[in-house]
């Protein structure tokens, strides 16, 4: 089953936590199939974020900087400023403080369609289809930030993507959504 739906405007309050947890300018992707024409940047901060509808959840994807992350034990002894505390599923391939050109952090944020809370029980896969047609499976890890805490749940990792156009397929409870984005 593919989601369907339009997109969000990036005031909304879906798509504005994602833009305000990266410190970085927002941009909305286009809808599904279409050719993506805003991008994301590592090297400028640019984050591109959409959104789906996937009964009965609200999916927010958003692709941007690569992220720095913590164990809850490394996050207690260092109390560092901004990242991410890991909940669930290891760290990053990524070490810590080293993101190179390239490097982007991916985050599915997964939402109870009515209640708009947090879901963080849900089984989430992630896979990245690159511009050739190579498909990469992301390893999920369940993560939140920092200062915001639980209202920033999300699932993703750390990936190195060149500049091009990508098909991220999401799925949730064994539901399927899939997102077009493009990286610089």
């Amino acid at each position: 089953m593919t989601a369907k739906g339009g997109l969000l405007s990036s005031a909304g309050v879906m798509l504005a936590l994602p833009c305000i947890l990266f410190g970085a300018a927002c941009s909305t992707a286009p809808q599904e199939g279409a050719t993506p024409t805003t991008s994301a940047s590592a090297a400028t901060g640019k984050v591109v974020t959409e959104s789906r509808d996937l009964d009965p959840f609200k999916l927010t994807l958003a692709v941007g900087p690569a992220q720095v992350m913590y164990t809850g034990a490394e996050a207690a002894a260092q109390k560092p400023k901004h990242g991410y505390v890991t909940v669930f599923g290891g760290r990053s391939n990524i070490p810590p403080g080293q993101p190179a050109p390239g490097d982007h952090h991916i985050r599915l944020h997964v939402y109870d369609a009515v209640t708009t809370e947090v879901v963080a029980n849900a089984q989430v896969f992630i896979s990245i289809t690159d511009p050739s047609g190579k498909v990469t499976a992301v390893p999920v890890i369940t993560m939140q930030d920092i200062l915001v805490g639980h209202r920033d749940f999300h699932y993703g990792n750390n990936v190195t993507l060149a500049p091009g156009s990508y098909t991220v397929e999401v799925t949730v409870n064994g539901q399927r959504a899939t997102f077009r984005v493009a990286v610089e």
